[in-house]
């Protein structure tokens, strides 16, 4: 599809005749543009309440979507299929990779088909939709979302999804964090996601058209004007993020009231921390590392381990435009980032070990005053 392959290693579609429940099987999904890869290792949809007559003409068009080599069988038999509306729904997925980046170990959704799906997004598959349609979709709603990522447990209740003016706003009235040795619970959580800043001049051109056409005509018109999948994730990764909670307690007592983060999304994986270490607890991080790439502007990708434990500190106003991945891995803390202009600075305990770093990319560690 233009400049992105889409692959899958296996995909199996099953049914349990006991309980009625169809589950789809895929192993291996990767979307591979030209300068990154999205991928999922295994991914699992059950869905419950499904009769044996439907379950075979899903499994009709996924075989006609394989030889095919076509979504479009498969989207279009699901999009006419008349479907209880209180069937339930769970996903599950991961581990989910930006090139070598874990974003996510594991997730996990549930909910119900009436709910999840908006009123309205059938017609809007089918092409038969506007792209007013399209911005006028109710909120998406699932009762459960969960989201493990290496140390750190993220889970949220009654969350919904929806389009509120140009912001793309995700809400949960209580939740709860799970950190190594701590466990915290929050209520009234907001995250707004703003258009990227600043937005491509492809998408500009694009964005421009858009009032004029229905939906068929946006693929061809996202061509000419130049979108496509490396811009399109470069400004996703750009777009400003508000995320806030209202209270959030620890074993029973308040810890923090009305806390707010802002910063771009590229970052939203590393707002919560994956060790449970509090900002101001780094004095026995006795060392400090500090990433440049002196000689050039373009952005330098690297990664590096410490055998101990590591924080990212508030980065100043000369701190560049790196977005940083921490990934705790047990025995190990990696961090997988990209530096351009400016310093990225860590603190750290035990040694450091270069992974992959360029020639352009300079490592200094020093001890902390």
């Amino acid at each position: 599809m233009g400049d992105v392959e889409i692959s899958i290693g296996l995909a199996r579609l099953s049914y349990d005749e006991g309980e009625r429940t169809s589950t789809l099987h895929v192993r291996d999904w990767q979307m591979a543009g030209p300068d990154r890869t999205l991928s999922v290792e295994k991914t699992k949809v059950h869905v419950g309440r499904i009769d044996p007559n439907t379950h075979a003409r899903i499994r009709s068009s996924m075989a006609d979507s394989a030889s095919k080599r076509s979504l479009s069988p498969l989207v279009t038999t699901l999009a006419r299929t008349e479907s209880d509306l209180n069937e339930p729904v769970r996903i599950e997925l991961g581990p989910v990779r930006l090139g070598r980046t874990v974003v996510a170990n594991e997730v996990t959704a549930e909910g119900t088909n009436g709910e999840i799906v908006p009123d309205g997004t059938k017609a809007l598959v089918l092409g038969e939709g506007s792209l007013g349609d399209l911005l006028a979709l109710p909120p998406s709603k699932w009762d459960r979302l969960t989201v493990r990522r290496g140390g750190a447990r993220f889970d949220a209740t009654d969350v919904t999804m929806e389009l509120q003016g140009a912001n793309f706003a995700v809400r949960s009235p209580a939740g709860s964090i799970e950190l190594p040795g701590r466990s915290l619970e929050f209520e009234d959580m907001e995250l707004d996601i703003g258009p990227p800043d600043p937005v491509p001049p492809e998408h500009v051109e694009f964005a421009a058209k858009l009032s004029q056409m229905g939906l068929r005509g946006i693929r061809s018109a996202a061509a000419n004007a130049g979108v496509n999948v490396a811009n399109t994730t470069r400004a996703i990764r750009n777009a400003p993020f508000r995320l806030r909670f209202e209270s959030i307690t620890e074993d029973g007592e308040q810890a923090i009231t009305e806390f707010e983060t802002t910063g771009r999304l590229g970052d939203l994986a590393g707002a919560l921390p994956s060790r449970g270490r509090g900002e101001s607890d780094t004095s026995d991080l006795s060392k400090e590392a500090i990433v440049r790439a002196p000689d050039t502007t373009d952005l330098q990708e690297y990664a590096f381990e410490v055998t101990g434990d590591l924080e990212y500190p508030e980065r100043g106003e000369d701190s560049g435009d790196a977005t940083e991945e921490i990934i705790d891995l047990g025995d190990r803390v990696r961090v997988e980032g990209a530096v351009s202009t400016g310093d990225d600075v860590f603190f750290f305990s035990g040694r450091l070990i270069e992974v992959d770093v360029p020639p352009a990319v300079e490592i200094e560690t020093r001890q902390r005053n």
